[in-house]
């Protein structure tokens, strides 16, 4: 199985888990009895996020990046990634003071799916793919998913 397809089976279990914690904190089950409950949610988001998106994010670099262009190219896409986690950092406590605890785990459930969607519209399947077939499509400028449809 390709990395493009475990990424789309992965990334809705983490937007599950997120909306099932926004449920629990909607509903009033936050106390005590529902730590357990909460613990397992956030363990089961982290699982589904590190063999999703987080996996996609890391590996794309040195499938995609031609040999001219990657260290620069792996630089930035680590810099986009790192950025887009501190405004998650910087942001996650207002936006549970603006609108609470759950309808912020539903936002980021939210932000789960239009990640499946990118992945599912715009992410190529490169496995099996070599380098210079993966710069011969970007020079051609055919690096969409459909060019490398099997």
């Amino acid at each position: 199985m390709g990395r493009r397809r475990l990424t789309l089976i992965m990334i809705p279990g983490a937007a599950a888990s997120l909306f099932v914690l926004g449920l629990l904190f909607v509903t009033g089950n936050s106390g005590r009895d529902s730590v357990p409950f909460i613990v397992a949610c956030l363990i089961v988001f982290m699982l589904f996020n590190a063999g999703g998106l987080q996996l996609m994010g890391w590996l794309t670099g040195s499938e995609t990046y031609p040999l001219a262009v990657r260290p620069a190219g792996a630089a930035a896409q680590s810099a986009a990634m790192w950025g887009t986690n501190v405004v998650i950092t910087l942001t996650l406590l207002s936006t549970i003071n603006a609108i609470g605890v759950g309808p912020s785990m539903w936002l980021y459930a939210l932000f789960n799916v239009g990640a499946w969607l990118f992945m599912f519209v715009r992410m190529p399947d490169l496995t099996g793919r070599s380098l210079e077939e993966i710069e011969r499509k970007l020079a051609e400028g055919k690096f969409r998913p459909a060019d490398f449809a099997r």
